[in-house]
């Protein structure tokens, strides 16, 4: 076997699809995710960037390097209480989307109580103001002097963000760059309700092509240009793209996730739009079963239901975490629901 043979085989992502792996709950449920327009090319850290791309890599190692003092000192309920439960990710500039000298910043913030998406924030200003928003955003200051940058584009448009960052994983340039040329010529033909952009990593690595479905905060992997009408129209059944299902990081990842799967695929693409919450009833001492139970309601309130299910976690499956070094490893738990029960 050759290198290139050898490394084609080490491929985190084509291994995950070869071993069967069921990528559901797996979803992380941030409270607060950004996003920022940054340049190309991506570094894989701070050491290897440059210009605006620098300065952002700043802001966002310090606001994690705060975040991670704070859980090793205090915990994640703390993290959760002081707003730093959040992610940053970033986008490649497209310039059908954001006029020349601008960039367009996304502050999507998790509603209290059901919900069927988060509520996004969308600013369009120059790219020399970028980086005060986003330490502001970050550090959760003022953002008072960058009102008048808001968009009206917020609510009424959907964003997906397509993982491309080869600098941190191959698979993400690999598989991802032919599945973002695929749903950028869609986005297209969608009248503006549809904006397909490149992202910096997801850390799904080995579900490569990683899509961020916004404002929903839905995650997709293994997703190849033959999925891309199915997932940009939503003219055929979910159940096109189960397989394809990170989860929802509406509810709780793991067991949750995987009950709310499979009331998705129950109700049909009109399940997006009711507003939802889950609560874990019951979960065995061995971390082996557990029941869920989803509440929701559609947008009219007239039609209000819960979902009861039973899931379990058969077995695991090795992977890899990350492309070529075959020392990140995973035993991935695999997560089936059995059974699940319409009970109002």
């Amino acid at each position: 076997m050759n290198r290139t043979e050898d490394a084609r085989m080490k491929m985190c992502s084509r291994l995950a699809r070869e071993s069967g792996e069921d990528i559901v709950g797996h979803a992380f449920e941030y409270d607060r995710i950004i996003i920022t327009e940054m340049p190309k090319p991506w570094p894989r850290d701070t050491d290897g960037a440059r210009g605006h791309a620098r300065v952002l890599h700043e802001f966002a190692d310090r606001f994690y390097d705060l975040k991670m003092k704070v859980y090793q000192e205090h915990g994640q309920e703390t993290v959760a209480a002081r707003g730093l439960d959040a992610v940053l990710h970033h986008v490649a500039p497209d310039a059908e989307y954001s006029p020349s000298g601008y960039a367009r910043v996304w502050h999507l913030k998790r509603p209290k109580g059901p919900f069927n998406a988060y509520h996004k924030d969308e600013y369009l200003l120059p790219w020399n103001d970028v980086a005060g928003l986003l330490e502001a955003l970050l550090f959760q200051k003022s953002v008072s002097k960058w009102e008048r940058a808001l968009t009206n584009d917020a609510e009424r448009v959907r964003d997906l963000l397509v993982c491309t960052h080869g600098s941190v994983d191959t698979c993400c340039a690999t598989f991802g760059y032919p599945t973002y040329r695929k749903l950028r010529s869609l986005a297209d033909r969608s009248g503006g309700k549809l904006r397909v952009w490149q992202a910096t990593h997801f850390q799904y690595h080995r579900f490569a092509p990683v899509i961020l479905d916004l404002p929903e905060v839905r995650y997709w992997g293994m997703v190849g240009p033959e999925h891309a009408e199915a997932l940009a129209w939503r003219d055929i059944h979910p159940k096109a793209l189960r397989d394809r299902y990170i989860g929802w990081a509406g509810v709780e990842r793991e067991f949750a996730q995987a009950a709310e799967r499979a009331a998705f695929m129950r109700e049909g693409w009109k399940w997006v739009s009711y507003r939802k919450s889950a609560q874990m009833i019951r979960i065995e001492e061995t971390g082996a079963q557990a029941q869920v139970e989803i509440d929701f309601t559609s947008p009219d309130g007239r039609f209000i239901g819960r979902y009861v299910a039973e899931v379990t976690v058969p077995g695991q499956i090795p992977g890899l975490i990350g492309c070529l070094n075959p020392g990140e490893s995973i035993d991935a738990p695999q997560y089936e629901v059995t059974s699940i029960e319409l009970v109002t």
